[in-house]
C-alpha cells in the first residue's frame, strides 16, 4: 500500500454558486452544474450554467495546472453593458441584445480576457461609423489585461473604430481611431 501523496478526483454538484472575478463589476450568479476537482491539479467544469447581468451564461472552466482557462457564452443586452461600463447612453442610441463569447485566462500574474460578438440584434443610432442596423453584422471585440497596474483595454467596433485606454484609477486617457466621425 502506497502511503505517499493522496490522489484522485472529487465530483461536485452546485445549485446556486456566485463567482466574482477581479476587475469585473458584475458577479456571475446562480452557477449550477457539475465540476470535478482533481487533487493536486485543479478544477474542471463543463457546460455550467449561470447568470451574468441577469441573463443566462454557459461556462466551461479549468484551473488544471494552477492557471485559469475559461470559455463563457450567452446573450447580453446593450443597456446592461452600457450600465456596467458607466456610459450615459439610453436605449434611443443603443438597444437590443446579441450573442457573445469570452475567453479568459489567468495566473498569479493577472487575468487576460477577450470578449467578442458579431453584433446581430444590436441597434446603434450613434453617429457614423458607429451606426448599425439590428439585423446587420457588426463585430465588436474587447480585450482586457490585468497583468500590470495600467490594466490596458483595447476595443474594436464594427471593424472600423479602435479604442485603447486603461482601467487604471490614475490614468484616464483614451485613444480613439476612426476613419471619420459624422457629428
Amino acid at each position: 500500500v502506497d502511503k505517499g501523496t493522496p490522489s484522485g478526483r472529487i465530483a461536485m454538484q452546485a445549485e446556486s454558486l456566485r463567482m466574482s472575478v477581479t476587475g469585473l463589476k458584475a458577479p456571475i450568479e446562480a452557477i449550477s452544474g457539475e465540476a470535478t476537482y482533481v487533487l493536486d491539479e485543479g478544477l474542471l467544469g463543463e457546460a455550467l450554467q449561470g447568470r451574468l447581468l441577469a441573463q443566462p451564461v454557459e461556462i466551461d472552466v479549468s484551473t488544471i495546472g494552477g492557471a485559469l482557462d475559461a470559455e463563457l457564452s450567452g446573450r447580453l443586452s446593450t443597456q446592461s453593458v452600457v450600465s456596467l461600463a458607466g456610459i450615459p447612453l439610453d436605449d434611443t442610441w443603443l438597444s437590443g441584445e446579441a450573442e457573445w463569447r469570452a475567453h479568459i485566462t489567468g495566473s498569479d500574474n493577472g487575468v487576460r480576457a477577450r470578449i467578442e460578438t458579431e453584433g446581430r440584434g444590436l441597434l446603434s443610432q450613434l453617429p457614423a461609423p458607429l451606426t448599425k442596423r439590428a439585423d446587420a453584422r457588426g463585430n465588436i471585440s474587447v480585450e482586457i489585461e490585468t497583468q500590470d497596474e495600467r490594466r490596458p483595454v483595447r476595443v474594436r467596433v464594427f471593424d472600423s473604430v479602435e479604442i485603447e485606454g486603461s482601467l487604471s484609477e490614475s490614468e484616464t486617457d483614451w485613444l480613439i481611431r476612426a476613419p471619420s466621425v459624422d457629428l
